[in-house]
């Protein structure tokens, strides 16, 4: 593939260093200009002001709160940066997510590396860039918000309700996952009771074999 000639301003946020030079590596070689690179969503929020990136490679699981809290901020605050999310995190949960919060592109980290910067410059012109295999069900669900057989009882999860499912999965207290989301320990109780409902679980011990079972498989 041909080296792009522009000169991109693209902000890298991940919490991983291997991934973080990979990308940026890769990034540069074909014409882009990595502007900044962080693992944290606070720092990510000061480079976008300081660097003015055009897009954002974001993953969703950082040290410091959820991606898709980041992507809400950048299209409320930056509605002319777009983003694409590289992660680890699972289509089925996780796409649509970040599309409705405001990304137009998602890619599994499974995927080749080499197709970054052509997802890059599919989006620069407009589109949105998804797993072809996942175009289908995400447009699917899109039109239609109805419960659908096969589907998993966690798509019926908010974004937050997502989050504190994974960190329960992950073995954090509730006293950790409100200081990770910066939210009461009320509100982070009330979060775990509407779980329980929305999943029928009877009590907080399933809960808790749940989520560990849930986040063991993602």
């Amino acid at each position: 593939m041909a080296q792009t000639t522009h000169k991109t301003k693209i902000l890298v946020v991940d919490d991983h260093p291997v991934i973080i030079s990979a990308v940026s590596d890769l990034l540069t070689a074909r014409g882009f200009d990595v502007c900044g690179k962080t693992a944290s969503i606070e720092e990510a929020k000061k480079q976008l002001k300081t660097t003015k990136p055009a897009l954002v490679v974001l993953d969703i699981g950082l040290p410091d709160g959820n991606g898709l809290d980041l992507i809400e901020h950048i299209k409320a605050n930056h509605p002319s940066v777009a983003v694409l999310v590289y992660t680890a995190y699972d289509e089925e949960h996780y796409a649509l997510r970040t599309l409705r919060a405001g990304a137009s592109g998602f890619l599994m980290k499974t995927a080749p590396l080499t197709r970054l910067p052509d997802a890059i410059l599919e989006i620069l012109k407009g589109r949105i860039v998804v797993n072809e295999a996942l175009r289908d069900s995400i447009l699917l669900q899109l039109l239609d918000t109805r419960a659908t057989p096969g589907v998993s009882p966690v798509t019926q999860l908010s974004d937050k309700e997502l989050s504190v499912l994974r960190d329960i999965g992950h073995g954090l207290t509730t006293r950790q996952i409100s200081e990770k989301m910066h939210l009461s320990i009320k509100t982070v109780q009330t979060y775990r009771e509407r779980i329980k409902r929305k999943l029928l679980l009877p009590n907080a011990t399933q809960l808790v074999r749940y989520a560990v079972e849930w986040a063991s498989d993602k």
